[in-house]
């Protein structure tokens, strides 16, 4: 009986080892699917083909907003608000197959408690700033069981900005979230935050445009808690003045930059489960870790792949670490160039092109300064 019980008590521990080992990142990572890079031309695409019809505005709708009086915007179209304004909300609640634009004609409402905009239910939106325009909340967003809004700017279905004219925004809390997929296709955006400066559920996808973000928390942020295969961010282009004291860029599945120039002061400039640089130009500031890989979703195994681009990373901590992946770091191409801290890969290396200079020298050798060996 003695003899049964151990092996009873045996088999019984062997689900919690199992835990403990995934837990402290011990053995190889089980991963849902293989490695898939994003196109830029497929992201963009619809939205572009969709911004076309901004090229007729004979039918469009002018609202000019005034204090006090919500506007509410029920069907597919295109609006054209202005006007200077206190206490109101640009509310959408159209069809789900309902194609809605609002075009920002140097629009400013500034609000105390509630988004400047707000989208409940459609196809897709867009918002385009057609002239200099502002949107900022001053005090807490209320409490609103039914919306649980809290950003300036707050969607609950696809939403697309572009812009020919700046766009600022300014929230004790967060700047501009989507329940969906967000996209930009340009424009100019200086975004103030109390928490987030950007957030969206599913992804964030970037052709280009010039960004100003200033945050308590994250720059840019993609995350899906219910749902662990989405939360992908992808840069195609543009300009990027992050300044946050959390994340700089934050993506829970991947982040992917093409291009683009990124100046990044953070605690950590950049993190992912997978983090792929295929070229622009990156000047990261942080003081926890520069570039990390770690295990934020089970989409993929951990790892950083520079194939081009220039990354310089300075780092200010007790213990940072420039580059940082819990398991694989493959470098192909472009220049990696860091000071003040090591680079640290708990998996593979693959070094097999580019250039990396650490705390001055090119090496030819890349010291490795984990403590961890994951495939030990």
């Amino acid at each position: 009986m003695k003899q049964f019980r151990k092996h009873r008590l045996a088999l019984l521990l062997i689900p919690v080892l199992l835990i403990c080992a995934s837990a402290f990142g011990l053995g190889a990572y089980t991963v849902s699917k293989e490695p898939s890079t994003l196109k830029k031309a497929a992201l963009f695409a619809e939205a572009e083909r969709d911004l076309d019809a901004l090229a007729d505005l004979s039918g469009a709708k002018l609202i000019t907003v005034r204090d006090g009086q919500d506007v509410d915007i029920g069907e597919a179209g295109i609006w054209i608000i202005d006007g200077d304004a206190s206490d109101v909300t640009v509310n959408v609640e159209a069809p789900g197959d309902a194609v809605v634009y609002l075009l920002l004609k140097g629009l400013r409402i500034e609000n105390r408690d509630r988004p400047c905009i707000y989208v409940g239910s459609a196809g897709k939106v867009y918002l385009v700033a057609t002239g200099d325009s502002r949107l900022a909340v001053s005090k807490a967003f209320r409490k609103d069981p039914g919306r649980k809004a809290n950003a300036v700017v707050y969607s609950r279905t696809e939403l697309t900005l572009h812009g020919e004219a700046p766009l600022t925004v300014d929230s004790p809390k967060n700047g501009i979230v989507c329940r969906d997929k967000l996209r930009f296709l340009g424009g100019e955006y200086t975004i103030t935050a109390g928490s987030k400066a950007v957030a969206a559920d599913n992804a964030i996808w970037i052709a280009g445009g010039d960004f100003r973000l200033k945050a308590k928390t994250d720059g840019l942020h993609a995350e899906n808690e219910d749902d662990g295969m989405q939360g992908s961010i992808y840069i195609g282009g543009g300009s990027f003045d992050i300044d946050v004291a959390d994340d700089g860029i934050h993506g829970q599945t991947m982040v992917q930059i093409d291009d683009g120039r990124l100046a990044i002061t953070a605690d950590e400039g950049i993190e992912s489960t997978w983090v792929l640089i295929n070229g622009g130009e990156m000047d990261i500031h942080a003081s926890g870790d520069g570039i990390n890989a770690g295990r934020k979703s089970d989409a993929y195994r951990p790892r950083i792949e520079i194939n081009g681009g220039s990354v310089t990373v300075v780092m200010d901590g007790e213990d940072p670490d420039a580059i940082d992946s819990n398991a694989d770091l493959i470098i192909t191409g472009g220049t990696v160039n860091v000071s003040g801290a090591g680079i640290d890969w708990d998996g593979k290396l693959e070094f097999t092109g580019g250039t990396v200079i650490i705390e001055g020298e090119a090496v030819s050798e890349i010291p490795n300064t984990s403590t961890h060996r994951l495939d030990e």
